[in-house]
């Protein structure tokens, strides 16, 4: 009990240390701490069997502080490993996840840092500086991913992965479809149909909002129309399309359900209107990519991505798909099914995606 009595003094010094800016004082008091501490046997063990007694706490707290110090001496790799101690101790401590996301944006290790940051705004929601600790560093991640060589699939979903701007993420695949011919749309329709069904079958409430739309008399929401479509932007898609009556695009849950690729033939693929992103751009590397990718590879970028998206994607992507399917939208012009692929990237450089109105 007398060594933990001293490690809380020492701590209590350290702090003080800390408020002056003396942070090489200050390491050396929480050290003397978590030495004085850790001769307990029974204390120090806590670390590795997640006991939160008080004992614990303090070393909790000991490693938490000297990370603080180590961070603002410049010391990023110590402020680290600090940092992930106090994680092992609890890993629900806000606190250690920031601190451990501000080391390692120091260091350049982006990918870690942007996890550790998603964890702290996770965790403390409606704290602003978490919040806005997690988007700078998001931010960064995201351009460093950008200039990173872009050879493989792999490349792109990480880079997908690290933007957080669901426009962006929607406008990439839209356009990537309309990239593609006839042929490979199909197919990547064939393989994102199971999932846009699982999807759709998550819950009854949300089959409802995708497939039949809102008040009596209103057309049904697009989902990527509905969300993406700029504040001084023409109505949702489907309104904008000047599409059927809601009674005439109602499709029930168990059409969707029983319905397989080969019910839609590769001739009605059109290609996607694109009047809803007309403020988005598309980073040049992704769309220079794509255009160059075998076509055989380009159904799995698109399930990749699917799998990458949040929940919140997924059901806009879902009711863009129930609403392209209920469609009786005219065969596009690239009827040969070249597709957008021979079309001139540049052309896409604000590209325009409404993956739900098939109808213009």
């Amino acid at each position: 009990m007398q060594s933990a009595e001293a490690a809380e003094a020492f701590k209590q010094q350290g702090n003080e240390q800390f408020c002056k800016g003396e942070y090489i004082e200050a390491i050396q008091l929480y050290t003397r701490a978590i030495e004085l501490d850790s001769t307990n046997h029974v204390s120090f063990s806590l670390i590795w069997h997640g006991d939160m007694s008080w004992q614990s706490i303090l070393l909790q707290l000991l490693f938490g502080n000297r990370a603080a110090a180590h961070y603002k001496n410049g010391a990023f790799e110590e402020a680290a490993a600090d940092s992930n101690i106090c994680l092992q101790l609890q890993p629900s401590w806000s606190k250690g996840h920031v601190r451990l996301a501000q080391a390692l944006e120091r260091l350049g290790r982006w990918e870690e840092a942007a996890t550790a940051a998603q964890q702290a705004s996770e965790l403390e929601p409606n704290n602003a500086f978490v919040g806005g600790l997690a988007a700078r560093i998001a931010t960064g991640y995201f351009h460093v991913c950008l200039k990173a060589p872009l050879n493989t699939p792999a490349d792109f979903l990480r880079a997908f992965c690290a933007s957080k701007d669901v426009r962006l993420r929607l406008a990439t695949l839209a356009t990537f479809w309309n990239a593609c011919s006839k042929l490979e749309r199909h197919a990547v329709f064939a393989a994102l149909l199971p999932a846009v069904q699982a999807s759709c079958m998550t819950g009854a409430a949300q089959v409802a909002d995708i497939v039949g739309g809102g008040d009596a008399g209103e057309p049904p929401s697009t989902g990527v129309g509905a969300l993406q479509q700029p504040e001084s932007s023409q109505p949702p898609a489907a309104a904008a399309s000047g599409g059927p009556e809601p009674s005439e695009q109602q499709l029930s849950p168990t059409v969707l359900q029983s319905l397989r690729p080969g019910d839609v033939p590769p001739a009605a693929m059109v290609a996607l209107p694109m009047h809803n992103y007309t403020d988005v751009a598309l980073p040049s590397e992704w769309l220079h990519w794509f255009g160059q990718l075998p076509s055989a590879e380009r159904a799995s970028v698109f399930s990749d991505a699917w799998d990458a998206c949040t929940a919140q994607e997924r059901q806009l992507v879902a009711g863009d798909m129930v609403h392209f399917l209920q469609s009786d939208a005219p065969v596009s012009s690239d009827e040969d099914g070249a597709g957008a692929a021979r079309a001139d990237p540049g052309k896409h450089g604000t590209a325009t995606a409404a993956s739900g109105a098939a109808k213009t």
